[in-house]
């Protein structure tokens, strides 16, 4: 099972990738999945990212004027396979991301399938729950403290939005049972709400290693 089957995707949707460490490599693995059956997908982010290696996968643009990026955009969608836009390069090697506004315009333009946006920033960190609930470094962190964490993030996601957990790495010794038990655990989490969570490894190929569902009642 692939990325677009995994994650139930619609045509024409904004997916929104948040949490800690893999988003990145997650969000150009899903991009270069769908860019070879589909056209019109733009990659971005709101916050940083690090800026891709050229590649005849995409094509880059930067630009704080929403007005020189929407006519970018629309001059190639369908001419490469899929777009990455951002706000400027960094002198760190990294991408700044767009404004939050700027998503739903970008996604409204002719003959876009789907935007895919890095929606928050970890560092590279596997968990970052410290600085999220202002909890000391250190503590235990169980399933019940992850699902809270994941409450945490979520609590201003749109109505209408999906959500489908991604448990990452699980091709580490081990893993892939402890994913198992956290995925139940959420599925299980009434406050999250949530019907499927995705167990995979964002680097190697293929991604998809399994996928628990909440029971129908």
């Amino acid at each position: 099972m692939n990325l677009e089957q995994a994650f139930s995707l619609r045509d024409r949707e904004i997916i929104s990738l948040v949490g800690a460490g893999g988003k990145t490599t997650l969000l150009f693995a899903l991009a270069d999945e769908l860019s070879i059956e589909r056209k019109g997908i733009i990659v971005t982010t709101t916050t940083k990212i690090w800026e891709p290696a050229p590649s005849p996968s995409f094509s880059l643009f930067c630009s704080s004027q929403f007005p020189l990026v929407k006519e970018w955009v629309t001059g190639k969608l369908g001419r490469v396979p899929y777009l990455v836009v951002a706000r400027e390069k960094l002198n760190n090697g990294k991408l700044r991301g767009i404004p939050p506004a700027w998503i739903e315009e970008l996604e409204s333009l002719p003959g876009v399938s789907f935007l895919i946006t890095e929606a928050d920033g970890a560092a590279g960190r596997s968990l970052k729950a410290a600085p999220l609930l202002g909890v000391d470094p250190g503590i235990e962190i169980t399933e019940e403290f992850i699902a809270r964490l994941l409450v945490h993030i979520l609590r201003d996601k749109p109505i209408k939005a999906r959500v489908i957990p991604f448990i990452n790495k699980v091709d580490l010794p081990g893993c892939l049972k402890k994913g198992k038990s956290l995925a139940r655990y959420l599925l299980s989490f009434k406050p999250l709400g949530i019907q499927r969570v995705v167990l995979g490894h964002a680097r190697p190929s293929p991604p998809v290693k399994e996928i628990l569902e909440k029971p129908k009642a």
